[in-house]
């Protein structure tokens, strides 16, 4: 990266120069009153080499004033970040802690809703179903007690008129008896029946029937009575039955229509309550793993940011003497930059950087240069600000030969330049 300053200066010369903007550079160093810029050293160490341009040096030295700049910006930066980053995401993680307590809250309230026995949404749909099953076995139990009360009238009827048929026998078969036994004996005997029978046998002859077949006849009685009083409770039992029945089916509608109504609005809020406790848990697991993400990147920058938060509290290195520091070090680079553009080695080695660029046209351009002119040998070197050094860059004849042209030919397109014909 080191190139000659000039192609005209001589090795002493430049050995020379480096010395001046050495003892320029510690001259601004210890201008700031501290020990030498940190920053200037590669700097001074560049001078050290043989051959070290100037233009590499300032390069150098605009490159250390804004590695201050950028460190300071650094600082800035990473204490800002720090404490954006921390006030951000303790701040997310308060409001997602709170987040999570309200969610925790609406998940027991829609358990409690419904769990809770005899009241939540689960038992009251079990009750609802309960009721309608009970009313089903209500009815199924009366109709099958119906259906038994009948089977039961019905044998009885049977037995009734089977012991009424058996009794009208009997009754026809003892009066034929009876009435045989009379006739006979009068036939035999005449008359009626032997005054030796006595008042006795009155029960068995005579206007009245004979006892055993009034005592039938009461049994016969009593069994067409009972026979008409099962038809009558049988009647009033079918009675009650298909009105009890009735009063069930209707009210089983009613029922049947409360509970289904009941069933399906218990049903959607269980349907409901269930999808929303779903979704409060879905959130809160998502809550809880961006609480985990914060705390994982509060953990990630702990380390950084807490050295730099203890930086800012050391009384050596905490940000304002690091800022104060800087600005000296900044000032020191700043001063030893416009010193050494105000040396005279510097200012020679510009004039011999501009005498070189000149190329072939350094003697039309810089007179002095020409071994015949008055001025030749100039020492440039003591005096680099001298016009006789700056030569004479505007005049056409430098124009002219830069251009590649003759003079005529320059001051036909440029009258105005300085050493054309008005």
């Amino acid at each position: 990266m080191l190139q000659e300053i000039s192609e005209h200066a001589q090795p002493h010369e430049s050995d020379a120069m480096r010395a001046v903007m050495k003892r320029l550079l510690a001259r601004s160093a210890a201008a700031t009153s501290v020990k030498p810029a940190p920053k200037l050293k590669p700097v001074m160490s560049t001078l050290a080499v043989a051959g070290s341009p100037f233009d590499a040096v300032l390069k150098d030295v605009k490159k250390m004033v804004k590695a201050v700049d950028d460190e300071e910006a650094s600082d800035v930066k990473e204490m800002a970040n720090c404490e954006a980053t921390r006030i951000a995401t303790e701040a997310g993680n308060a409001a997602l802690d709170t987040t999570l307590i309200e969610l925790n809250q609406a998940i027991v309230a829609l358990t409690t809703r419904i769990e809770t026995p005899a009241t939540g949404d689960v038992a009251m749909l079990e009750t609802d179903q309960a009721d309608l099953a009970a009313n089903a076995q209500s009815q199924a139990d009366q109709t099958k007690q119906r259906a038994e009360e009948n089977v039961a009238y019905q044998k009885n009827i049977k037995n009734l008129l089977v012991a009424e048929n058996t009794l009208t026998k009997a009754i026809n078969v003892l009066k034929k008896f009876y009435d045989t036994l009379e006739t006979a004996f009068i036939e035999n005997h005449g008359g009626g029946a032997p005054a030796t029978w006595g008042a006795k046998y009155d029960g068995q002859n005579g206007a009245g029937q004979p006892s055993v077949i009034t005592m039938i006849v009461k049994i016969k009685t009593a069994t067409v009575d009972e026979n008409k009083a099962a038809h009558t409770a049988e009647a009033t039992a079918q009675t009650e039955f298909e009105e009890s029945m009735k009063k069930l089916v209707d009210a089983q509608k009613r029922l049947v229509t409360g509970i289904e109504a009941r069933m399906s609005t218990d049903s959607s809020q269980l349907t409901n309550d269930q999808a929303e406790r779903m979704s409060k848990n879905k959130a809160k697991r998502a809550a809880g793993k961006s609480v985990a993400a914060n705390m994982a990147l509060l953990a990630s920058i702990k380390a950084g940011c807490d050295y730099i938060y203890t930086r800012a509290t050391d009384p050596k290195n905490n940000v304002l003497n690091r800022a104060a520091a800087r600005t000296i070090e900044r000032a020191s680079l700043v001063k030893a930059e416009k010193d050494l553009k105000n040396s005279t080695a510097y200012k020679y080695a510009q004039v011999q950087k501009v005498h070189a660029s000149y190329g072939e046209c350094d003697e039309k351009c810089v007179p002095m240069l020409n071994a015949r002119h008055a001025d030749s040998g100039f020492d440039c070197q003591a005096t680099p600000d001298d016009a006789r050094c700056v030569g004479l860059p505007d005049h056409v004849n430098c124009k002219a030969c830069m251009a590649g042209v003759t003079v005529k030919g320059y001051c036909a397109g440029h009258e105005l330049t300085d050493g054309c014909t008005k």
